[in-house]
């Protein structure tokens, strides 16, 4: 989900922003970074097929405070690269680990944003970070907002490039967010499409859009894409995107974003 936001109202949330982040220019405790995992669901078999990694700031165990607080911060003075490989470094800790243990595995999902493929040298250390951990490529798939793509395109598309080339998966997030980008997934080498509910709502309402969204769906898969749909809540929700050819699920229907060792525990 974008910027590392998870969309969901019942998400408690810090109401201030922490005295770390007073000041952005000193730094903040990359320690007090935590990372969970929303689990991405087959609704073919309810197995879990992947996970989205996402961050959360953890002042106490009882006060965590939701990205919408501090990426922003972070983005504004332009150092939220900083967070993102402190969240990468996270999620090859982890999955080093569950290589070690040989308890099982799940590819990850991780959102980048724009500045991030910008920032020279960045997706260097984004790389020789997995490298150093032992974690494929293969394993990763870098999640990119729609609207990200919008300036800039071909330079992106020319970093996006040189990221799929080192073998590492990308993926569209909140596709059909902006409705004149919908040709993206055929201009990139993408290898998944994360719907937006919220146009797959709006498109179930009349029969043309119906008609057109079953045509993009028809056309990625032939295209050889893997579809999610993102922000799942309820049983109406699965069936309109499993109606539209859509398999696999994120959403609170299944489970919301859990700490590493709850996910491990019950997914792995």
């Amino acid at each position: 989900m974008f910027g590392r936001f998870l969309n969901n109202k019942k998400e408690p949330v810090h109401n201030t922003v922490p005295q770390d982040f007073s000041d952005i220019s000193t730094g903040w405790d990359e320690e007090k970074i935590v990372v969970e995992l929303q689990p991405q669901i087959s609704a073919a078999d309810g197995k879990v097929i992947g996970a989205e990694a996402l961050s959360r700031y953890k002042e106490t165990d009882d006060n965590v405070l939701s990205p919408l607080m501090f990426v922003p911060l972070l983005e504004s003075a332009s150092v939220v690269s900083q967070l993102d490989l402190v969240v990468v470094k996270k999620v090859g800790e982890m999955m080093a680990r569950w290589n070690v243990t040989g308890r099982g595995s799940v590819p990850i999902s991780i959102n980048l944003s724009r500045i991030d493929f910008s920032e020279r040298g960045f997706m260097d250390k984004v790389h020789a970070s997995f490298l150093e951990q032992g974690i494929a490529p293969s394993k990763i798939t870098f999640e990119i907002h729609e609207s990200s793509l919008i300036d800039s395109f071909e330079t992106m598309r020319e970093r996006i490039i040189s990221v799929h080339d080192k073998g590492y998966h990308i993926a569209i997030d909140d596709f059909g967010s902006n409705g004149h980008l919908i040709m993206l997934p055929f201009d990139l080498p993408v290898d998944t499409v994360k719907f937006d509910l919220g146009y797959l709502k709006s498109a179930a309402k009349s029969n043309s859009g119906r008609r057109m969204a079953e045509g993009l769906v028809d056309g990625f898969k032939k295209a050889g894409l893997r579809l999610i749909c993102e922000g799942v809540e309820t049983d109406e929700d699965r069936s309109m995107a499993t109606g539209l050819g859509i398999e696999d699920i994120q959403g609170f229907l299944y489970d919301r974003p859990l700490d590493i060792s709850t996910f491990e525990s019950k997914y792995l």
